[in-house]
């Protein structure tokens, strides 16, 4: 289990401190606000027009906001006048999400008005989290036009929802990624990242590292390392075969490394005992020093106890190293 690798060191806090910052950057891109334009007609509210509508639709659709008017109420509305009326606490705020969600996949426009009658800031925020979700899950296109043109609100924020919907159907989700990404190449590292940790998500782990190793060089090292590390921390060794089979030698050293990265986050100890029969080189020591200084962080006891009945190796003080 031996390349050549472009370099001869990528220290491991470096590594998972790039997954970390992306990680965080597009967990914040996950909630939306968003205005609404609304009118009255015959007791029901609709939006105005087609061509008012802050988001885009094929036809005009009424609205029914769940206010219970109807003499007989869906399943749905119930569901949601009882969430309603509960004490706010997080497992409420998720089902409510879940329960827009739901909606917004068969009736963005109407999911959307009920999460912007919200006046709590944080749990519209929440709200609009699922709903972007649901639309993308529906009409991904139409929900990232939306998203786009939209300016009271950030659109990373909204993008990342909508793409999380959106790999539902994978296909259509690189397709979108790669319309965006043509429409707007200044964004192409953030669609890219979003499609990525959206895919590896919903355990699509192959889909993400096939589209992560293919991206241009100076915009995929951060998708690959994103791609490969979720991958290793769920499927360990498919993910480090898979990342030896690239066969570009600067992709297959990001891919191998961030993969041992996620496997030493993972379960440090199983690392360290596979590390230990990997031929000499820069690969068994990169994974032993990963292990075993993710081992010693998570159980120093254990990590102890293995190093007092081993030989000394170099492996060994880097994993104590700052």
């Amino acid at each position: 289990m031996r390349f050549n690798p472009a370099s001869k060191r990528i220290v491991l806090p470096a590594l998972l401190g790039v997954f970390v910052v992306l990680s965080v950057y597009i967990a914040r891109h996950f909630t939306a606000t968003a205005p609404h334009v609304l009118s009255t007609e015959s007791g029901s509210t609709r939006l105005k027009s087609a061509s008012d509508t802050p988001f885009p639709i094929s036809s005009p659709v009424r609205i029914r906001p769940k206010t219970i008017t109807s003499a007989v109420p869906t399943d749905w509305e119930n569901n949601w006048m009882r969430l309603v009326s509960e004490p706010d606490t997080p497992q409420r705020t998720a089902e409510m999400t879940k329960a827009l969600e739901q909606l917004a996949s068969s009736d963005p426009a109407d999911a959307l008005t009920i999460a912007m009658q919200e006046s709590d800031a944080k749990l519209r925020e929440a709200l609009l989290q699922g709903v972007l979700r649901g639309w993308g899950s529906l009409d991904p296109s139409a929900a990232a036009d939306w998203a786009r043109s939209e300016d009271t609100i950030d659109h990373g924020l909204a993008m990342a929802s909508v793409m999380n919907g959106a790999v539902k159907h994978p296909d259509q989700a690189i397709q979108l990624t790669a319309s965006l990404s043509q429409r707007d190449p200044a964004q192409i590292q953030s669609y890219g990242q979003y499609l990525v940790f959206a895919l590896t998500r919903v355990g699509d782990f192959s889909a993400a590292a096939d589209f992560a190793v293919k991206g241009a060089p100076d915009i995929r090292p951060n998708w690959v390392v994103m791609a490969y590390y979720n991958w290793a921390v769920k499927q360990q060794d498919v993910a480090v075969a898979a990342a030896l089979k690239l066969t570009d030698p600067s992709a297959q050293l990001t891919a191998f490394r961030a993969a041992i990265s996620g496997w030493a986050h993972s379960d440090p100890k199983t690392l360290v005992d596979t590390a230990e029969n990997f031929p000499e080189g820069q690969d068994r020591k990169f994974a032993l020093t990963a292990g075993l200084r993710s081992w010693i962080e998570k159980d120093p006891a254990a990590a102890a106890d293995w190093i007092s009945h081993h030989e000394y190796t170099p492996e060994m003080d880097a994993a104590l190293e700052e």
